[in-house]
């Protein structure tokens, strides 16, 4: 609303999804899930993050949207109303997350691009019931991300920046052990940055969320001593 079609306003980049989080939760941390939704293993994920109260932001595929829902229309609106309804965020992630240099976002002109979230959105909100006030971009691969036609062609569509990552596959990898996980959980806390997770719908991972939230929360109980064990 703010963007007048020349420069792009100075927080165009920055992610801050306005979900609610727990009194333990760092704000500095965000969660992201990227290549949905495949039904089964998103109730699992939501299981997870509502047993916890953490939110995060889902960056589907149009396509994959589209195929569930004529899979199994009633069953895909009830799991998305669900993922709005428990406070969670959902994204554009492209109709068919092509990452061939030709085919992709960045190598579209920027009405190219407007043209893919409409069809995106028209999908979603097929999908949904109704109509989602979507904010956010996540570019296929992350490719394009400081491109100044790509991030003019969201600004057109109405979306922000592309949602970058600082913590991906090589440090979260898919079958990741419980040990494991805790321990990143540990190095991300001494970090002490802003860190943005990319996870995906595997196999896995929401026992993989479970064992990261629980150990983010302790960390954050023992630095609160009393405060924090008289909250559980």
């Amino acid at each position: 609303a703010r963007w007048d079609g020349t420069r792009l306003p100075p927080d165009f980049d920055r992610f801050d999804p306005a979900y609610t989080q727990p009194a333990w939760y760092p704000d500095r941390m965000q969660i992201t899930i990227d290549d949905g939704p495949r039904p089964k293993r998103l109730v699992q994920i939501l299981d997870v993050l509502k047993e916890h109260q953490v939110r995060a932001t889902f960056f589907f595929i149009g396509q994959n949207v589209m195929v569930e829902w004529m899979r199994d229309s009633s069953g895909l609106q009830e799991i998305l109303q669900r993922l709005v309804r428990e406070g969670h965020a959902l994204g554009y992630h492209s109709m068919d997350h092509d990452t061939t240099f030709l085919h992709h976002l960045q190598a579209w002109r920027p009405p190219q691009v407007v043209d893919d979230v409409i069809l995106f959105k028209a999908i979603l909100d097929l999908a949904l019931g109704y109509s989602y006030p979507m904010v956010w971009a996540r570019a296929p691969g992350g490719m394009g991300v400081r491109n100044s036609w790509l991030r003019a062609a969201f600004g057109m569509a109405g979306l922000r920046a592309s949602v970058p990552w600082t913590v991906d596959p090589a440090a979260w990898p898919p079958g990741i052990s419980s040990r494991k996980v805790r321990a990143l959980a540990r190095t991300l806390d001494k970090k002490g940055s802003r860190q943005i997770i990319l996870l995906h719908e595997t196999n896995g991972v929401a026992r993989e969320l479970d064992a990261f939230l629980g150990e983010v929360r302790q960390i954050w109980e023992e630095g609160n001593g009393a405060q924090a064990a008289s909250s559980r």
